[in-house]
């Protein structure tokens, strides 16, 4: 749901029973995605806002143990700021995939409580290389300075 107009209209219409947002920005700067505006929007017409963490940077192609490249703080940050910004719940994307994952087994456990969510955010060391995209959509994909461009998924099936 990221048309503006669209969300607003289908919420004041009641053609939509929730809005559940995708964690797949359009461009470098949309890496917020929005989600405080888009509760507010759900939450004024009676709907649901369902936040959302991807598969990008928790999983690597063909890769089932975490060979170093997985640091849990990067995800539930992101799912820590959708939860201050007023989700109602968490959606996980690439789900089939990462429940395969046993390293995944904790987050995926904590995810869906707002409060260990928070707590794991600022409790777990934050990883020394900066990786926005982390927790993002799988078709997720930063290049250069401004771009988002996309591309086959990495393992999503």
């Amino acid at each position: 749901m990221r048309c503006v107009r669209c969300g607003t209209r289908w919420c004041e219409e009641d053609l939509v029973d929730g809005l559940m947002l995708s964690p797949f920005p359009l461009t470098r700067e949309d890496l917020d995605l929005h989600v405080g505006y888009h509760a507010a929007v759900a939450h004024r017409h009676g709907k649901l806002c369902i936040g959302g963490v991807g598969s990008k940077g928790l999983i690597e192609n063909q890769v089932e143990k975490n060979t170093g490249f997985y640091a849990p703080q990067p995800a539930y940050a992101l799912a820590a700021r959708q939860y201050a910004a007023g989700v109602d719940g968490m959606s996980l994307y690439q789900s089939e995939t990462l429940v395969r994952m046993a390293y995944l087994a904790q987050l995926l456990s904590d995810v869906g409580v707002p409060a260990i969510v928070a707590e794991q955010a600022n409790a777990l060391p934050r990883p020394t290389r900066s990786r926005p995209e982390i927790g993002m959509d799988w078709h997720a994909h930063m290049e250069g300075r401004h771009s988002l461009r996309t591309e086959v998924g990495n393992a999503a099936l």
